[in-house]
This record gives C-alpha cells, structure tokens and sequence, in this order.
C-alpha cells in the first residue's frame, strides 16, 4: 500500500471516529447541564490548544531564527501531553459548545446540531494543525 493511502485511510478513519463519537457527546451534553468545573477544564483545553496556534502563527518565523525560550522548549519536550490535549479538542468542543448554546437559549436541538458541525469542523481540521503546531515548534515547516 502507498504511504500516501495509508495516511488517507487513517484520515478517514479518525473522521469516523470524530463523527461518531461527536454525534454521541452533542446529543448526550444538550440533555443535560455539566457542573462548572467540568465546563472550565473544557474551556481550558481549548484555550490550550488556541494559544498554541495563536503562539505560532505570531511568532513562527523567529523561532527559525532565533534560539528557543524556556517555554519553548517545554513546548517541544513534552509533546505527548500536547498530542493528547489535540485529540480530545473535538470531543471537548462537542460537549462545551453544546453547553455554551444551551445557556445562550434552551433549545436543545439547535446545542445538538451547533455542537456538533463545530466538532466536525474541528476534528477535520485537528490532524493539519497538529502537524502544523508540531512542525511550527521544530521550526521544521515554517
């Protein structure tokens, strides 16, 4: 099998995963209100993840040509953590945005279907800004 097949196959695969498993967080969550400490480690992974993006979008460039601060290079060394934080991004978004639309208006059909095209996006975007963010701190794709 080609490399370039087998990376499509594991695209599509995580796909289906997402959708599944978004479809399943979105209805679940626009049932019922999470207590707030759950609703802010939720909005914390995204901010997590959006800082980072943000992080190298603003300073991508420099890090090629100038050396890493300690941020940096905690950033680049503890990358599981990281990996993990970018997996659970479309399922965290699936549950918070569900409870973001429900406390905005309380139908739960509009939560429902909100929640979970913005997980769908997200999941279909999450593999590109992985190797995005992951190259971005290597200063190998910038």
């Amino acid at each position: 099998m080609l490399p370039l097949v087998k990376l499509e196959l594991a695209y599509g695969g995580w796909l289906v995963i997402c959708v599944l498993a978004t479809w399943y967080l979105a209805r679940w969550s626009a049932r019922r209100q999470i207590n707030g400490l759950a609703f802010t480690l939720l909005v914390l992974i995204a901010v997590i993840n959006l800082a980072q993006i943000a992080y190298i979008l603003v300073l991508g460039e420099s890090i090629i040509t100038r050396p890493r601060n300690p941020l940096e290079k905690f950033l680049q060394h503890t990358d599981l953590f990281w990996f993990a934080l970018f997996v659970l991004w479309p399922f965290a978004a699936a549950v918070g945005i569900a409870q973001t639309s429900l406390r905005i208006t309380a139908r739960p059909v509009l939560a429902r279907w909100v929640s979970f095209g913005c997980s769908v996006g997200i999941a279909a975007l999450t593999p590109l800004t992985m190797i995005f963010i992951v190259c971005g701190l290597a200063g190998a794709c910038l």
